[in-house]
């Protein structure tokens, strides 16, 4: 899988990156840059504005997420604060099966 970079977003204008596909560091250093992360170690980084901040559950807001693997940063989806584990989806398939 080819590395995301900075010329694939502005091609896309979104950020369009695959789980698992490396992303180049100007990337995540622009994403970091320009928000404040919620998420800043070494090996983790989650981005500060909520990919999804669902009022129907608690805790729900998901993060777009980097984990550095052998020195390169790894897109791994959109995650809980603190995680790793990409929940995309999950909290709408919950929706679907419960009523409110």
């Amino acid at each position: 899988m080819n590395t995301y970079t900075n010329e694939d977003w502005k091609r896309d204008k979104i950020f369009n990156a695959q789980i698992g596909q490396p992303i180049d560091e100007k990337v995540v250093n622009e994403m970091v840059n320009s928000v404040p992360p919620v998420t800043y170690g070494h090996n983790l980084i989650q981005t500060g504005d909520p990919y999804d901040a669902s009022a129907t559950l608690p805790h729900a807001n998901l993060y777009t997420t980097f984990r550095k693997e052998n020195g390169q940063w790894i897109y791994v989806g959109n995650c809980r604060l603190g995680s790793d584990k990409n929940e995309e989806g999950f909290y709408e398939a919950v929706l679907k099966r419960k009523s409110f």
